[in-house]
């Protein structure tokens, strides 16, 4: 089992939604939110019960989830972490300020991570891809 977390951040590391402009710079290429959409067996959603996640992980099942972080799914965003669940850390980083809010790593410790792999986007955003940490 597979559990990737995807992020939209501002630049200054807070939480954004995943809106208008942003859906076109983060949703093209490899990494966008499009393909790995694509690729994930099952979305994860609010209701999604973190119990049966732990079960499933212990059982080593082969299913590959994918989750969004935004308002309505925060909870289970934190769950995700806090359990570690979470095998990846697809960061999608913007150039806008936000300067108040939900900080990433205030859900999550940087130290979890390391990062695999960094692409470029138009308009100066970028793509992060973390592994979590052993």
């Amino acid at each position: 089992m597979k559990i990737q977390v995807v992020v939209t951040i501002s630049a200054d590391g807070y939480l954004l939604k995943r809106e208008n402009n942003a859906k076109k710079q983060i949703n093209s290429g490899k990494y966008g939110f499009s393909a790995l959409q694509k690729r994930a067996d099952l979305m994860l959603h609010k209701e999604s019960s973190l119990i049966a996640l732990l079960e499933e992980k212990r059982q080593s099942s082969d299913t590959d989830y994918l989750a969004e972080a935004n308002p309505e799914s925060l909870d289970l965003i934190k769950g995700l972490f806090l359990y570690r669940l979470a095998d990846e850390l697809i960061l999608y980083m913007l150039p806008d300020q936000k300067e108040n809010g939900i900080r990433l790593f205030d859900l999550t410790s940087p130290t979890d991570w390391i990062l695999a792999i960094e692409s470029s986007k138009r308009n100066a955003s970028s793509c992060f891809i973390y592994h979590r940490i052993k």
